[in-house]
């Protein structure tokens, strides 16, 4: 398996997509994905197409980047007790959508799927993931995605700056944001007012479609490499 064969790099302000040079887009027999006629898309159909196909830089995914199974996780880093209770409350919010796939707080870094790192972009990107030295500077979080060529999410980790940025409410946003984009819903959006993924508005809490939409990332009703029109039918 290839773990490093795409990686997508999100912050509040930010998407930028490159591959590993000779990884293929497309899995060896897959057909190309019909053109979404959007047009025809519910509100709800649209917003789930905006955040979990398209990127802010870039042309987008064809095909949807998921995980499969439970997304064991580990926090790495300096974090306070408050923000420690927050991002606790927040994964049993996340693992509370009723879904199969649950993210499950392990011992150590080589147990994990998912790296929640707090602390400075440099210290992350010197202990964490080198890849993402150049991009997203001065943001208040960002997460790497990695995917195979079946588009399952492999690996990923997330970057919470509480070191330059300490405003409780902005970490609170930064926090939901960055996990919900590490589930493969990677995209800022001008859609939805009330919806985390808004790129102008920092919401504190999930919206009811937000937490549709994570719900559905967290079950076998979505599976990774599903075209549009197929993911649509979900919603």
């Amino acid at each position: 398996m290839e773990i490093k064969n795409h990686l997508s790099l999100l912050s509040t302000a930010i998407v930028i997509v490159f591959s590993c040079l000779g990884c293929s887009n497309e899995p060896v027999g897959r057909s190309n994905c019909a053109t979404v006629d959007i047009s025809n898309l519910s509100e709800t159909q649209l917003l789930f197409y905006d955040v979990a196909f398209n990127e802010e830089f870039g042309d987008g995914s064809e095909r949807l980047r998921k995980w499969v199974g439970d997304v064991n996780f580990f926090i790495e880093g300096n974090v306070d007790s408050i923000l420690l209770e927050e991002l606790n409350s927040i994964i049993s919010e996340l693992n509370s959508t009723g879904n199969s796939q649950q993210l499950i707080e392990v011992n150590s870094q080589n147990e994990a799927d998912l790296i929640v790192f707090f602390g400075t972009k440099e210290e992350y990107v010197a202990e964490i993931e080198p890849q993402a030295e150049g991009f997203a500077e001065g943001s208040r979080g960002f997460t790497s995605i990695f995917w195979d060529n079946n588009f399952r999410i492999v690996a990923a980790s997330v970057c919470i700056d509480n070191v330059n940025f300490t405003q409780f409410e902005d970490l609170q946003h930064v926090l939901r944001e960055e996990l919900a984009q590490s589930l493969g819903l990677i995209n800022d959006t001008v859609l939805d007012d009330s919806s985390i993924f808004n790129q102008f508005i920092q919401n504190q809490n999930y919206s009811p479609t937000d937490l549709e939409f994570i719900g559905q990332m967290l079950s076998s009703n979505l599976l990774p490499g599903m075209c549009p029109d197929e993911a649509l039918l979900v919603f």
